[in-house]
């Protein structure tokens, strides 16, 4: 019996040690938001991680060679990551959303910051899909002009979107990336999807996610209600434009490189999914 009881104990004790460990990865208490902007950003941060990992798992046809190569994700400096619905009766379009993470000086992955795309254009079609876009910046300079740049130049990026391993590797030579299309059918070889702006959300998704983690007063109407909560634009302004009255205080922007910086288990909890599948890179 007193064996048992040993083991038990020890058992019990190696649990905790054990939860921990986990606890200084888990990520931070989500902000005080209502439930359908929750539900939108929760929306985004999943169909993220879905790109990335749809990305990560196709195959060449022709050599069975994954096209998102060791060597690719070695070089690896930041991902961005898109989910867009698609939707066309002769012609059509719409906007994408996603996140935007970099790796960090000293290993692992940076919190992400929420981005957003523009201005498509697509071919006669009818019908309706979605299409996930994982880009991988390779190159350091580009990476870092990505992190300070509010609107992203996006000149190059067709031309370095990947059909095969080899292709990946050429277009991350060549223009610092390297962009993999895929849909619900697999590989979406060529050009695909087009954008004209790529940017990161600044004003609304990152300014509500991380108020709390830098340490922000949440800024409320006059019953309570936060201001993040309202998802028409004028009125959230207006809520903003009303508490500084009241209070004598401003919102400060919360840049994306200030967010991209921080570890990725100091961004709330709604980010997790986006981050565990990085951390199994």
């Amino acid at each position: 019996m007193r064996t048992v009881f040993f083991a038990i104990v020890l058992v019990t004790l190696a649990g905790c040690g054990a939860q921990d460990q986990t606890s200084k990865i888990m990520e931070t208490e989500n902000p005080s938001m209502g439930r359908a902007q929750f539900n939108l950003i929760s929306k985004s941060v999943s169909g993220a991680a879905r790109a990335v990992s749809a990305a990560l798992d196709i195959e060449d046809s022709t050599s069975r060679q994954k096209v998102v190569t060791k060597e690719l994700l070695q070089r690896t400096q930041c991902i961005i990551s898109v989910s867009i619905h698609r939707a066309a009766f002769l012609l059509g379009g719409n906007g994408g959303d996603g996140l935007m993470s970099c790796r960090l000086p000293h290993g692992g992955w940076g919190a992400p910051s929420f981005v957003r795309t523009g201005g498509f254009e697509f071919s006669a079609a009818f019908g309706y899909t979605v299409f996930n876009l994982a880009m991988f910046i390779t190159d350091r300079a580009l990476a870092d002009s990505y992190k300070n740049q509010a609107n992203f130049d996006v000149r190059a990026y067709v031309s370095a979107v990947a059909v095969n391993a080899s292709a990946a590797i050429l277009a991350a030579d060549k223009y610092g990336m390297a962009v993999v299309q895929t849909n619900d059918l697999g590989l979406y070889a060529g050009a695909g999807v087009t954008f004209s702006s790529l940017s990161h959300m600044m004003a609304v998704r990152n300014q509500v996610v991380y108020q709390n983690v830098f340490s922000q007063e949440t800024p409320r109407d006059p019953r309570g209600r936060s201001c993040a909560s309202y998802l028409i634009r004028r009125r959230r302004e207006a809520c903003l434009e009303d508490w500084s009255r009241r209070t004598g205080h401003t919102v400060q922007t919360i840049t994306a490189r200030a967010i991209l910086e921080k570890p990725a288990d100091q961004a709330p909890q709604v980010t997790k999914s986006f981050n565990d599948m990085l951390r199994g890179l």
